[in-house]
């Protein structure tokens, strides 16, 4: 268990595997080109961070607070956003494979009310307990409506 202290942080071009990032900070920072490998987010805060052409394998969002995070062309394989805080968070050009984003084990909810998917891939997405709004911005050819588990507010 590693809980880091990031914040404001520039990374680049860096791998973590295995590694569990419990309660940690990363508010204000930025990683670009970087992978994270079966690595699970527990609990912290990544606030206006900026990941920019990262990939993101067997990774876990557990109760994070991401708000204003934005994933830049980010690509991610086998993720869990459970309980997490996406609100205004950017996805633009993101894909994703065998991902879901659903409720924490006690069932809080995930929130992407603002959230923009402009040009991402979510045909392999699972959504599950997720709550979004009016301001949230899907790509043109998916239509919240018609996907179970995406309750508008």
């Amino acid at each position: 268990m590693y809980e880091p202290e990031m914040r404001a942080s520039t990374v680049s071009d860096a791998k973590y595997e295995h590694v569990l990032f419990h309660c940690g900070f990363f508010d204000d920072s930025e990683f670009t080109k970087c992978v994270f490998s079966s690595v699970e987010f527990e609990g912290g805060f990544m606030n206006d961070v900026i990941f920019r052409k990262c990939e993101f394998n067997d990774t876990l969002f557990y109760d994070v607070y991401a708000f204003r995070t934005k994933f830049h062309g980010s690509r991610f394989s086998r993720v869990q956003f459970k309980g997490a805080n996406l609100a205004e968070a950017d996805f633009s050009n993101c894909v994703f494979v065998d991902s879901c984003l659903g409720a924490d084990n006690i069932g809080t909810e995930t929130d992407i009310s603002g959230a923009c998917f402009e040009g991402a891939d979510l045909t392999d997405v699972t959504f599950s307990n997720v709550i979004c709004d009016a301001s949230t911005i899907f790509p043109r050819s998916f239509d919240p409506r018609a996907r179970r588990g995406l309750k508008l507010i």
